[in-house]
């Protein structure tokens, strides 16, 4: 049993023996000795107060304590020392700093920092743990470089779960070109993101909205002496960390406070085509579609008899289609659109995009370009030689990025001819099926006219606008002999107009309830207190603090209040006025599934209409209706 301590630093003066521990501030982390698994053996390590099974650093790694007298203390040259039963050192800050009088402090984020004891400024750290992670990223961590010390931070699993020292694999930030995430094994990539553009890593499942939108904020910081990726969640309830598995896979959890339990968000790799190179050089690795490889544009497989019904081969290599044809004698670019931007590129922050595709044209051998950044900043990427590890965008997803591949002038006149006979298929199927509608509302419209014919003009001859002194004459002051039957909101009378025509009156009795308007649909009704809708009636209960109202009485009680109200607050972040604010569809089963992970407030929608009109005169020729639609428009575009 641990013997937590009031205090969550650690000073010349004092220990921490196995069995105490050391707590946060605000109780979120526990630091003190543990046994992992079916494991004998003890390490230091950092855990969640409320949860001591997820350990999210180890100290000893790769020295463990046979025992369990070992201890932690502050040496006299301000670093943390971990001892044995006999002194002997296991594991050491080895901080060459100095401090007149040294503190070591469990922060609120998990990081273990020494510093001195009058001053609580970051930069005054002499040592954190932070910036030697074991297998979770936490928020507020750095993962990257220091560029002045060369300090890496880096994740590597542990090799398994009985024991925390450092697997096989390693989750970095590959800085050579734009940075981007890898999970290598040595010096050999398994898994690459796509390169940083301008708000999240491409080819990604963590590019997805729910990450950006309700999760955390994630950032590339790029300063003189430090470039690094850092995330930070939008509420402080929130647990998330990035776990790093010896499988080699990378887990992003969230803590789910109802089921008390981690939910795992997403996992990398996604799938097949994330693995790195999945069909080789100059390929197009297409998840849902068979075969999955597929050589990009103006390339041909290496040797045809080696490719399978899968699209694979054992080079899974595509070359040239024309390799004869000489540089800058008719090629061009053709757009390959929502993919992963392949490895090994060369960027230029300073061009803008058409700068870029003429430095691409004058060099022969640039492949392709494209403007890393989607925010709309300028930027120029490049690549040379063969195309490696490009996959296509699957569905459910955003992040894909379109490229510019180089062509011969042969596939250029091929796509382009390909793609006038589609335009002058989709011409003439066009042409003639407007042609079509055309006539067939054209003999609608004159078989409605012809089936009306008179009957239309006596219809409205029915209701001519008469004043009321002709009528008043026509049936002799509305008298009891002109009285020719009563309906149900008055009588009606019979009378002749000057011109001879016979007409019906009906005049409505004082208690009918009814009354003669202006003769005019009332097309601007607005009532301050009632929707035309049923969303805006729900946006209105819901700002109210009355969302439940919104609810089919049919359901009577069968139903879970909480279960209820969180389908409606999806179902508000889902209208959204703006199409940024909304999640992704793939986001919505997770917020559904998670109902512990807290949800941001919704805005206003934008699927409903407001209407009103202009109070004035009730005149038809002076009135104006308005309507205000906030509907946003997404566009689709094809692949």
């Amino acid at each position: 049993m641990n013997l937590s301590i009031a205090v969550d630093t650690i000073s010349l003066a004092h220990s921490i023996r196995d069995g105490e521990t050391l707590v946060s501030a605000s109780q979120s982390f526990e630091l003190g000795f543990f046994t992992p698994g079916n494991s004998n053996n003890r390490y230091l390590g950092i855990w969640y107060k409320f949860n001591h099974s997820t350990v999210v650093w180890v100290a000893n790694r790769k020295n463990p304590i046979t025992d369990k007298q070992g201890m932690l203390v502050m040496n006299d040259d301000g670093n943390l020392v971990l001892l044995s039963k006999d002194k002997k050192i296991i594991w050491s800050t080895n901080s060459s700093s100095v401090l007149e009088n040294p503190v070591g402090q469990l922060l609120d984020s998990g990081n273990l920092v020494i510093r001195d004891n009058i001053n609580m400024n970051s930069d005054s750290y002499v040592w954190q743990s932070f910036d030697y992670p074991s297998d979770t990223f936490l928020p507020g961590m750095k993962l990257g470089w220091n560029l002045r010390t060369t300090l890496e931070r880096y994740l590597t699993p542990w090799r398994s779960d009985d024991d925390p020292s450092p697997g096989d694999f390693s989750l970095r930030l590959d800085i050579q070109g734009l940075p981007q995430l890898v999970i290598t094994t040595g010096s050999s990539k398994e898994v690459r993101s796509g390169p940083w553009n301008g708000r999240q890593f491409g080819g990604t499942p963590f590019s997805d909205k729910v990450v950006h939108n309700f999760i955390f904020k994630a950032m590339l910081v790029h300063k003189q002496d430090e470039l690094y990726y850092i995330y930070e969640p939008f509420n402080n309830t929130v647990r998330t960390h990035i776990v790093l598995h010896q499988s080699g896979t990378m887990h992003r959890r969230v803590w789910n406070w109802k089921t008390t339990e981690w939910s795992i968000l997403y996992t990398w790799p996604f799938d097949s085509c994330d693995h790195y190179a999945e069909c080789g050089a100059n390929n197009n690795c297409r998840i849902n579609k068979t075969p999955s490889c597929d050589c990009l544009k103006g390339f041909i497989p290496k040797a045809e008899d080696e490719w399978d019904t899968q699209g694979l081969s054992q080079s899974r290599k595509c070359i040239e289609k024309s390799p004869s044809e000489n540089c800058q004698s008719g090629e061009g670019f053709l757009k390959l659109p929502a993919i992963k931007l392949p490895d090994f590129n060369w960027s230029n922050n300073s061009m803008n995009i058409k700068e870029c595709e003429a430095e691409c044209f004058k060099n022969c051998s640039c492949r392709a370009y494209e403007n890393p950044d989607v925010s709309g900043g300028s930027g120029c990427l490049m690549w040379f030689g063969d195309l490696i590890d490009i996959r296509e965008c699957p569905p459910g997803f955003s992040w894909g990025q379109d490229i510019f591949l180089r062509v011969p002038a042969s596939e250029l006149v091929q796509h382009y001819s390909n793609k006038m006979k589609r335009i002058k298929i989709i011409a003439v199927v066009s042409t003639f099926t407007g042609v079509f509608i055309l006539v067939l509302v054209l003999c609608t419209v004159w078989k409605k006219t012809k089936n009306r014919g008179l009957e239309s003009t006596e219809e409205e001859e029915e209701v001519p606008l008469i004043d009321m002194s002709t009528i008043a004459a026509a049936t002799n002051n509305f008298s009891q002999a002109n009285m020719i039957g009563m309906g149900g909101f008055g009588p009606v009378y019979k009378g002749n107009l000057s011109t001879g025509q016979e007409i019906a009156v009906k005049r409505l009795s004082n208690n009918s309830g009814q009354e003669i308007v202006s003769g005019k649909k009332n097309r601007g009704f607005c009532h301050p207190d009632h929707h035309l809708n049923l969303l805006g009636h729900a946006w209105v209960l819901w700002n109210n603090g009355r969302a439940l109202e919104v609810k089919d009485v049919c359901l009577e009680d069968s139903f879970i209040e909480s279960q209820v109200l969180r389908c409606i607050h999806v179902g508000l972040l889902c209208v959204q006025m703006f199409p940024e604010d909304r999640p992704e569809m793939s986001s919505v089963v997770f917020m559904l599934e998670n109902e512990g992970l807290l949800l941001p407030q919704p805005k206003k929608p934008g699927f409903f209409t407001e209407r009103g009109f202009i109070p004035g005169s009730t005149s038809s020729s002076k009135e104006k209706s308005h309507t205000e639609n906030a509907m946003s428009i997404t566009t689709l575009d094809g692949r």
